[in-house]
Parts: structure tokens; sequence; C-alpha cells
């Protein structure tokens, strides 16, 4: 009988040889999908117990190589190691660069080279680049642009912005220098990106608690995705209590610490919804959209970077929550150090307030509650002994007042620590004067006329406003308010002297006009 070779295309003395020369091990095929990050593809690489995840990740990130890892269907042997792979895949994107750039050099030298497509310069000095491809991410769905830098030669230019044109990704640069057509090397800022990943991941998973703890209702009306924060925009009605936002953050944290690795695929729009995967309202989407998965947590129609597993955040701390329209309220958090950072800062400031209070934590809260309560009350009892030293010195004041067309005047300038205390003086006077005082005052580095009009002079047509823009007008003021009690400032306050003793005349006038 006839042996079915497993290998037909080998003669039996090549199978031997190979056989010899382990050139015949188990093999897989991956694939590594266009516009991947370097951590989609450590995670593919490493299910497939191809690579040692952390080496690859590290090395990529120390050698500049993200964005140059070429998109390509691979067969790699079981037996490769981590840096085998990685050159695997460098070397693929190096031939094509080099054959596309029709390039004498060697491939050391092609190491970060792109093409530079296009060049524009704006009249505030910016230049406008596009690339053949590139590194960056432009400003999509709520994330922010990349930034970095674009190098060519000793020539540098900082990138700023990424936009998305049409078809076309603008690198929005600036730099003195004058660029040539000639291939670039394009770097991202790899500590800015990794912040962002984090804060976009954070998103996702605070959406999906809204949902699971405030109500299926929750829906996102709009978010910034920054390297410093994140900002979540969602549809409810009320605030949310402090046992709420402690909850959030705790089950956050908890799905941080469960290090659930995401699942980042592309599926039919209509299977994706269908199979309950969370689509924004409004947004347009095509016929072919990428989903972002974590385990049964979250799911959602993104194109944006993401983290390969939520134990990369590190920590998620919400620092403020509050209304901005109606129906609509917004979070505002952020993850990895600066989640740190405000827990420190949280922790300092407890720490100070048992010192300075003389207590322990659990008892922070009641003292300061007391500490309150205790203000308000001596604050009731110094507005009530306000009053009544406005009472007394008004009693004061009206030995000054004169007689004006029959109505009692009194215009003079007042001591006052505060635009509460003179109006409280006003007041009384208005009480027991029964006629109309005029009252300047320094408060706080302004100066203001005060014009208080008793009610027999009001049943008259008298207006407070009127009046005290009259006298006002003397000392290049303006003002207006009630009819009863108005106030003016006043812009020339060396004037104000004259004004206050041209007041009679001014009133005078006045109340003859209104017979």
């Amino acid at each position: 009988p006839s042996l079915t070779m497993p290998w037909p295309h080998f003669r039996p003395r090549q199978l031997l040889e190979e056989l010899t020369r382990g050139g015949l091990e188990e093999s897989v095929h991956v694939t590594i999908p266009e516009g991947w990050n370097r951590w989609q593809i450590a995670d593919r690489l490493a299910r497939l117990g191809l690579i040692n995840r952390e080496q690859f990740l590290n090395r990529v990130r120390l050698e500049g190589l993200e964005g140059m890892l070429f998109p390509d269907t691979y067969r790699f042997s079981q037996k490769r190691n981590t840096d085998a792979v990685i050159k695997r895949l460098h070397h693929k994107y190096l031939k094509v660069w080099k054959d596309i750039l029709g390039s004498k050099q060697q491939p050391a030298d092609l190491d970060k080279l792109i093409t530079l497509a296009s060049i524009a310069q704006k009249e505030s000095g910016q230049w406008l680049f596009t690339l053949d491809t590139t590194p960056f991410y432009a400003e999509s769905g709520g994330q922010v642009a990349d930034q970095g830098m674009i190098q060519q030669g000793q020539r540098t230019w900082s990138v700023v912005d990424v936009r998305k044109e049409g078809d076309l990704i603008i690198h929005v640069c600036e730099g003195s220098e004058q660029p040539k057509p000639e291939p670039v090397i394009a770097r991202i800022d790899v500590d800015k990106r990794k912040a962002t990943t984090r804060n976009h991941t954070g998103t996702h998973m605070l959406h999906a608690a809204l949902k699971q703890i405030i109500g299926q209702h929750v829906n996102q009306a709009g978010s910034i995705v920054h390297p410093d924060y994140l900002r979540f925009d969602f549809t409810h009605s009320e605030r949310l209590s402090s046992d709420q936002v402690e909850e959030i953050e705790r089950l956050v944290n908890r799905k941080i610490r469960e290090n659930i690795d995401l699942n980042v695929f592309e599926t039919g729009y209509r299977q994706a919804v269908d199979s309950g995967v969370t689509a924004l309202f409004g947004e347009k989407y095509g016929d072919t959209v990428r989903v972002v998965q974590l385990d049964d947590f979250s799911s959602e129609l993104c194109g944006g970077c993401h983290t390969s597993a939520t134990g990369e955040i590190g920590s998620f701390r919400i620092v403020s929550e509050g209304a901005i329209a109606s129906g609509v309220r917004r979070i505002v958090a952020v993850t990895g150090e600066r989640a740190e950072e405000v827990s420190r800062d949280e922790s300092k400031a407890v720490q100070e307030l048992k010192h300075l209070l003389n207590v322990q934590t659990e008892s922070i809260g009641a003292q300061v509650a007391n500490l309150m309560e205790e203000k308000r009350k001596l604050e009731k009892e110094l507005q009530l002994l306000k009053k009544q030293s406005a009472a007394g010195s008004a009693q004061d004041l009206i030995s000054n007042a004169r007689s004006v067309a029959g109505v009692p005047l009194l215009a003079m300038k007042v001591d006052a620590t505060s635009m509460d205390e003179l109006r409280s003086l006003g007041d009384s006077l208005r009480k027991e004067l029964e006629g109309i005082a005029l009252l300047g005052a320094e408060l706080e580095g302004k100066t203001t006329l005060l014009c208080v009009v008793a009610d027999s002079i009001l049943n008259r047509g008298a207006k407070a406003a009127e009046i005290v823009n009259r006298v006002a007008a003397l000392a290049d003021g303006r003002g207006g308010g009630k009819p009863h009690l108005a106030q003016a400032g006043i812009k020339s306050p060396e004037k104000l002297p004259h004004a206050l003793a041209q007041a009679a005349n001014q009133i005078e006038n006045y109340l003859q006009n209104l017979n």
C-alpha cells in the first residue's frame, strides 16, 4: 500500500533533511490588521504563545517602533521568541518602505522613515504636513489628537494638533525650519498617548457603571478624552448622591483590578447593534464598525485608542459631578497617576484637618458641622449688632440734616466696612429721618453713593434712582436701583465732596419739578 506523506511537496530525502534541521515544526498564521497599536498586536501574539507580552511592549516603546510593525498576515514558528517576532514585523515594514522610496540606503538608515506627501504653511507660521502613513491619532469621537514631533535630518517640528480633512490626515506643526520634500521621522508623545488610552477605556467603564448603578436610561450626551482627564456628559435629571459616586468609583476600580482583556474587533453595524453593542445616538456609522468589548461589562462601537487590558488604567477617581443643562449632567474623572495625585491630595487635606481640629478621621465631618453651625449663629448675632449700631449711628447723623423745600435732607460721607453695613445705615435713616439721605462711602477701594427716600416723599413721585444720578453725575458717577433705595458708582472720588455740597440745590430743583 502507498504511504500518504503529510508534506506531499517534499521528497522523502528532503523531508528527512527538514525534520533533521527542525524546519517543519508547528507554525501558526497571524493577521495584523492595519491601524492596530502595539498593545493590540501584543495581545494577539501573546494569546498565541508567540511572545512575552511585557518584553514585546517594552522593546517596541524603548526603540520607538510604534507604527512601524507592518500590517500583514504572517506565518510564525511556535519556537519563535519575542525578539524574532519583532524583527520579522519590522523587517517587513523596512522592506516595503525601501521598495516604495526606491532608496539605496541600508535598512538601518531607513529605520523610521515615512514619506512626506505634502507641505503647506498657514499665515500664522504653522506648518501643515500630510504623510503617506502616520502613527498619529487625529482628533475624533471625543478623543483629542496625539502630540509629538516630526524630524527631517537636523530639522524638527512639534506636532500640536492632528485633524481629519476628508480622506487626509493633517499634522499641524510648529517650527522655524523650512521642510524639504524628503522622508521624515514621525514620533508620537508616548506618555500622553498612554494617558489618553487609559482615559478612553476609563470612559467606557464609567458609562457601563452609570448604566448599572444609576439606570439603563443613562446615555452618553458627549465626551472628551484628554491625556489629563476624561469628561463624560450623560442623560440624568438628578444630582448623584455621594454614595452613588462612591459606588461608581468602587465598581470601576474593581473591574480595573480584574485586569479584563479588551476584545477589539470589526463586524457589521446591524449585527453589532442587534447583539446589544452600545451605539451613540446621532453618530454616523458605516456598514462595518469597530467594537471595543470588556467581557460582559461593556461593549461599545468605538474607533479610538484603548488599553489592551483594564489593569493598565491603574486607578480611577471622580473629581466633579454636576448639571450642565436640563436633564444632562457631567462627570470629570482622572485615571492612573492623576487619580493617585487626587488620592494623595485628599489624604493630605484629611491629615491637616485632623491636626487642626484635633480629632480622628471619623470625627472630622461632625466637628466641621458643629463649627459651621456655630459660625451661622455668630453671623446672626453680628448682623443684629450691626443693625443696632446702625440705628444708633442714624440718630447721631440726623442732627446733621437740613431742610430743603420742606424735606429733611442728609448728604454726607460716612465710614462703613461693607455694602451691607451701608445699606443697613440707610434703612435706619429712611425710617428715622422721614426725608432723603445721600451717603458716600469708600468700600473695598471703590467709592459708592447711596440714596434712600422715605415713603412720604415717594408718595410725591420722588425716586431714589433719579436723585442719586443727579448728584452722582457731579462726580462722574452713575447708578440705579429701586424707588426707595438706589446706589451709584463714583468714577472721580475727588469730586464727591463737591457733589454732596451741591446735593441741596440739585434736590430742591428736583422736588420743585415734581409739583
